[in-house]
């Protein structure tokens, strides 16, 4: 088979320096976990590349595209607006630019999410220095959903037929004698 056709990426691997070709099963290397907080076994068998010597990526700590970081830098744009003001299209150019400008950030193989999360929130904050990290990370993150509440969920009829029920029972109560 043609080399260029073998070593072709699949279009969700991202864009990177190289095309990655794994080393098998058969030949890992030791290293220590990404993360030491997720797994708690002090070394860990990494599958590598053959091409640049880059540890492959295992976790569930998957590398997301610079477009999936466009749209959270509008969520948190929006969500510090009223706090720290709005970040400027002028900016927000920048700090795109910044994320495109690290080398191989959208590389599935060894970027880790978190890892693009530390550089997304370094950019912002080269930009706008007067936002606190904790303000960006509570920003990015989206809030747990809430329980819908089971009155709001009735529909609209129904919750008519209950309020005009209440109201007859206190319409009556406040006719009768005592």
């Amino acid at each position: 088979m043609d080399a260029s056709l073998r070593n072709r990426k699949r279009p969700s691997e991202g864009r990177s320096s190289c095309l990655h070709e794994d080393c098998g099963h058969r030949e890992r290397l030791y290293s220590p976990p990404f993360d030491r907080r997720i797994t708690r076994v002090p070394v860990q068998r990494f599958p590598y590349c053959l091409n640049c010597g880059k540890l492959k990526n295992v976790s569930s700590d998957k590398a997301k595209m610079a477009g999936w970081f466009t749209n959270l830098l509008r969520v948190v744009n929006h969500n510090i607006a009223l706090s720290h003001g709005k970040i400027t299209q002028a900016q927000q150019r920048l700090i795109i630019s910044d994320i495109e400008r690290v080398a191989d950030f959208e590389d599935r193989y060894h970027m880790t999410r978190s890892a693009q999360l530390d550089l997304f929130f370094v950019a912002i904050h080269r930009q706008r220095p007067d936002i606190p990290f904790w303000v960006l990370e509570r920003a990015a993150t989206p809030e747990p959903p809430r329980k819908a509440d089971p009155v709001k969920a009735l529909p609209a009829w129904v919750q008519y037929l209950e309020w005009l029920k209440k109201k007859r029972a206190r319409d009556a109560a406040a006719a009768a004698p005592k």
